[in-house]
């Protein structure tokens, strides 16, 4: 099993990841390929873990979301 955080943002969980001392090879990050495309950042970016294979049967992933307001959302499944 491995945990793998999905998201579409890169420099705001650079710096968590640094806090908590979890490797940024766990977090998935697609902005340089598809950019900033909003609310439907981290069902792309879900979808192209899945698709390459980074995400395995078994795996804990993480999905955060952010929004205007600060706000934010994550939700932590086994794949």
């Amino acid at each position: 099993m491995s945990i793998r955080v999905v998201t579409a943002f890169s420099r705001m969980f650079q710096s968590i990841a640094k806090s908590l001392r979890i490797p940024m090879e766990r977090f998935y990050v697609t902005i340089h390929k598809y950019g900033n495309i909003s609310s439907a950042s981290c069902a792309i970016a879900l979808d192209t873990a899945v698709r390459d294979k980074t995400i395995k049967e078994g795996d804990a992933v993480c999905l955060p979301v952010f929004g205007g307001g600060l706000t934010w959302r994550s939700v932590l499944i086994r794949w």
